[in-house]
């Protein structure tokens, strides 16, 4: 099936018609091969087949590169992206493109401040994105992307400090039940001398990677 692309050259000019109802069946079915789904990935193809192949799951990470190229250059829906960038086997390197994009100039396709908060908060949380975008991420303005980063298993230690003193409480929230934050962080945000507040507390104390010692005097605020 579709051992030629549908929408590059060689499908125009042999008149590839398929029905909306007919591609996205093709999409959907578990025998159409890695080839044809490569061969319908095209600017040219409709909103609905990118968004069919970008939704479903078993979707490989060479797939979704080409897709998001796809996406940009064709300039489609922003859902296509969006699919994309919280995909569970999206790339680095295709979250990456979308994030600097986003930084760069997010009017020029035309997107509202609330799509792209979308966008950064579901790239900031998906596992595969690199270290270096979570960094800058986890500088961000919004909280609720910095609170995304912070519950990331991905996020560097080292950011994981910066978050945990957080003026968010919600950001500090999700960092205080992160596995990588440092202990040192962990033994500040108990401390009953920083103005922590005892649910954050109670966070830090269910963290998976918490010692005995640190857990100790909290068992004396109940």
């Amino acid at each position: 099936i579709l051992t030629e692309p549908i929408y590059g050259p060689y499908g125009m000019q042999h008149g590839w018609q398929l029905s909306q109802l007919g591609l996205k069946a093709l999409i959907a079915s578990p025998l159409t091969s890695h080839r044809a789904l490569q061969n319908i990935i095209h600017p040219r193809a409709p909103g609905y087949a990118l968004e069919g192949i970008a939704l479903m799951p078993s979707t490989p990470s060479d797939l979704l590169d080409s897709l998001v190229d796809a996406a940009l250059r064709g300039n489609h829906d922003p859902a296509v992206v969006f699919y994309l960038a919280r995909h569970p086997n999206a790339s680095a390197t295709a979250l990456a493109t979308v994030r600097s994009l986003l930084a760069v100039n997010p009017q020029s396709s035309g997107l509202t401040p609330d799509t792209v908060l979308g966008f950064e908060r579901a790239i900031a949380r998906n596992k595969n994105t690199c270290k270096r975008d979570l960094f800058l991420l986890s500088r961000h303005g919004c909280p609720t992307v910095r609170t995304e980063v912070g519950s990331n298993h991905k996020t560097d230690a080292v950011d994981l400090a910066i978050l945990s003193a957080d003026t968010d409480e919600f950001v500090r929230s999700e960092v205080a039940e992160n596995p990588n934050l440092p202990r040192e962080n962990m033994a500040k945000l108990l401390s009953q001398d920083g103005g922590v507040s005892l649910r954050i507390r109670g966070v830090v104390a269910s963290n998976p990677s918490i010692d005995k010692e640190l857990v100790a005097p909290l068992l004396f605020l109940w």
